[in-house]
């Protein structure tokens, strides 16, 4: 599905060898993580010196972020069978900084934006605004605040008509965007070219630490699956699963597993709702006792609890909040909920041991069987934070 679709129509660095000499550290860390429920926090050396990894327990982070209550009305949908209130957030629960409060520094209502952690904090860019013009801006989020970054190289914006795809690469400490046939890495200022990169639509991109490797997904139709080494792309498995846009895909890093869910079938047909995982070699797919409402999916894996969450359509035009522990799906009861969109921006952030959310395409758009849909779009550019209990709107 691309942004056209989606308007139109209800929606029912460093060498080969040295990233393979740290392979071996990362398999032995994501074992250390399943075993003793760890958080790994992957630190960038700055300069030309390889990558450090440290180890900070869940329940030890430094200072919580502040309590801040949203005025967003709950979610009111009945549509789940396994409605249950979500686990406690550990003692001290935050990073070594609070969420930076927005300030007069903040990017405009838009969709489709690149969102990734960075070593000190998030990057921010492109995506297309509310004029539907491009946007080529980025801002850098630190402790210190909100900052438009100067920045001299722009990629694209979207990648044709659809969202470009975005990972933090601990390898290479930098957040790595792939688009127009193109890989960019971002150094902490602006973005730098790191050579061509398979072009496909409706791509989504994570980092697999147990191999040590980006996994690129998409392609609309036919889907496809490709690793990044650091140097060049390698096309993988041929057993994806079917053809999909606005699907979530997760590095799950407490079971080693990436996961892809949901999303919206090409050409208006059926909607997905099956769960696929992928261990390094191939796709494999799941049959968890739960599921989401069918439908697109927008998703981050919570590391400060070691669950992925997501925001699910609603059949009734609402958002819910689902939560996939690596066995099933739970509905979470929240007092508070974003308005569920297209196009988000959704990230884990380390340093604020946050899952954010940043604007998209609000969309209450409803349609019954043989009437004709209500409903209508917004763009947006509002802010929520997830604490691994209930969601905080910030902006």
């Amino acid at each position: 599905m691309t942004l056209t679709d989606a308007e139109t129509r209800p929606l029912d660095g460093p060498s080969q060898e040295g990233r393979r000499s740290r392979r071996g550290l990362l398999l032995s860390a994501a074992a250390v993580l399943v075993a003793v429920g760890m958080i790994v926090a992957v630190v960038a050396m700055r300069g030309g010196g390889r990558s450090k990894v440290t180890t900070k327990l869940a329940n030890t982070l430094d200072t919580a972020p502040p309590d801040t209550t949203s005025t967003t009305a709950a979610s009111t949908s009945t549509t789940a069978a396994v409605t249950k209130p979500a686990a406690a957030a550990p003692a001290q629960q935050g990073g070594p900084c609070s969420m930076p409060t927005p300030g007069s520094s903040y990017p405009d209502a838009r969709f489709g934006a690149a969102l990734a952690a960075t070593p000190t904090g998030f990057v921010l860019y492109g995506g297309k605004g509310g004029d539907f013009a491009d946007r080529t801006d980025a801002y850098r989020v630190e402790c210190n605040g909100w900052a438009k970054a100067a920045i001299t190289h722009t990629p694209p914006a979207l990648d044709g008509d659809s969202p470009v795809a975005v990972a933090y690469d601990p390898a290479i400490g930098q957040a790595v965007l792939v688009g127009g046939g193109a890989t960019w890495a971002w150094n902490g200022s602006d973005w730098t070219s790191k050579g061509s990169a398979p072009q496909l639509s409706s791509a989504q991109l994570v980092y697999d630490a147990a191999h040590a490797q980006l996994v690129l997904v998409g392609n609309g139709d036919t889907m496809e699956t490709w690793t990044w080494d650091g140097a060049a792309w390698t096309k993988r498995a041929a057993n994806a699963p079917s053809g999909r846009s606005s699907f979530a895909l997760v590095y799950d890093a407490a079971r080693a597993r990436t996961y892809l869910f949901g999303g919206a079938s090409e050409g208006g047909g059926s909607v997905p709702t099956d769960l696929w995982s992928w261990d390094g070699t191939s796709w494999a797919k799941a049959s968890p006792a739960h599921t989401p409402p069918s439908g697109p999916m927008t998703a981050a894996f919570d590391a400060a609890h070691n669950v992925t969450i997501a925001l699910a359509f609603a059949p009734n035009g609402a958002a819910e909040t689902w939560q996939w522990d690596g066995t099933d799906w739970t509905k979470l009861s929240t007092a508070h909920t974003p308005p569920r969109r297209l196009f988000g921006s959704m990230a884990f952030i380390p340093v604020v041991q946050r899952v954010v959310l940043f604007g998209g395409k609000v969309n209450t758009v409803t349609q019954q069987p043989g009437q004709i849909p209500t409903g209508d779009e917004q763009i947006v550019n509002d802010l929520w934070v997830w604490s691994g209990t209930d969601w905080t709107q910030l902006r």
